[in-house]
């Protein structure tokens, strides 16, 4: 991050969603004084997730201020490895309560990957900012409906380019809408941290019972 013109800040934020083998959705997302622009993509492991990530960077020419990813960037040590923050999130929004799963219960690349390709960013640039992000949850706390890409995917393509105000190819895959909702909405809460809460320091149920451990 560096500081544009007219003393507003440019930034360059990463989304990642980690699918599994050929369906790692990217994002970058740069933000200056005068304009957004946003790239996506789908590549087909987490090293070729970090390498996508590298060439972003070295195009814009500023180091990533963040990473928004759908992963665990915590964990728990209660029964079922479940999270103070997720128990919030199937309370408050009960119609998502089936896609907030318990840490236990999870498996494959999004713990795996997500955590991998976290770290090693971090490695890379030891000042990146790492938001999880809960994609799907948070599309249905912002826009109030629950997802369902293969019936609405253009519109809830459309309806993320407007809010975030950038404007890139159709997206083709869930996981690419994924990973800019991340980027997007992690640029947001760079720029406007009034708005938002840190739900893992918070503890919001007030029910933690040990102190968080972080892989990343």
């Amino acid at each position: 991050m560096k500081s544009g013109e007219g003393g507003r800040s440019e930034m360059l934020v990463l989304g990642y969603d980690p699918g599994g083998d050929g369906k790692h959705g990217v994002a970058a997302l740069r933000v200056q004084a005068s304009s957004r622009n946003l790239e996506t993509e789908i590549v087909a492991t987490a090293a070729d997730a970090v390498a996508w990530f590298r060439s972003r960077a070295k195009k814009a020419q500023v180091l990533p201020a963040a990473l928004g990813v759908d992963t665990l960037t915590f964990w728990e040590l209660g029964q079922s490895g479940d999270r103070a923050p997720d128990r919030w999130l199937r309370t408050r929004y009960p119609d998502m309560k089936k896609s907030v799963v318990r840490a236990n219960s999870l498996y494959g690349a999004m713990v795996i990957s997500g955590v991998a390709v976290a770290r090693r960013l971090r490695a890379i640039w030891p000042s990146l900012q790492i938001n999880e992000t809960h994609p799907k949850v948070l599309f249905y706390a912002l826009k109030g409906v629950r997802p369902d890409w293969s019936g609405s995917a253009g519109e809830m393509s459309a309806w993320l380019l407007s809010r975030c105000q950038a404007e890139c190819l159709q997206h083709k895959e869930d996981h690419m809408f994924d990973a800019v909702i991340s980027a997007c909405i992690t640029a947001e809460a760079l720029d406007q941290p009034r708005n938002f809460v840190n739900l893992a320091e918070r503890c919001p149920d007030g029910a933690c019972r040990e102190s968080p451990e972080y892989p990343a």
